[in-house]
């Protein structure tokens, strides 16, 4: 996102900084607007980026009786993570 949100700014980053936040202020309402939008047609549950993974991880480990189990290592791993940061 940091890519191209610069790569938005570069034309106005010459120009008063008035003008450059009203061209950020742009961006990002349009931006919302078409999140929005696109949300609004996606009759799923969950999240569309969110869902994906799910199915791939039903895939890793077999099917979707055991996405328990990959909840639970994935859970397992954070908490791993955490110790090693803390340690």
């Amino acid at each position: 996102m940091c890519e191209v949100f610069n790569r938005v700014i570069l034309s106005l980053r010459e120009k008063p900084v008035i003008t450059l936040l009203e061209g950020i202020k742009h961006y990002i309402t349009v931006r919302i607007v078409k999140q929005r939008q696109m949300l609004e047609r996606y009759n799923g549950e969950i999240c569309p980026k969110i869902q994906v993974m799910i199915e791939k991880n039903k895939r890793d480990v077999g099917g979707g009786r055991q996405l328990g189990m990959v909840m639970w290592k994935w859970l397992i791993l954070v908490y791993q993570m955490r110790l090693i940061h803390i340690l």
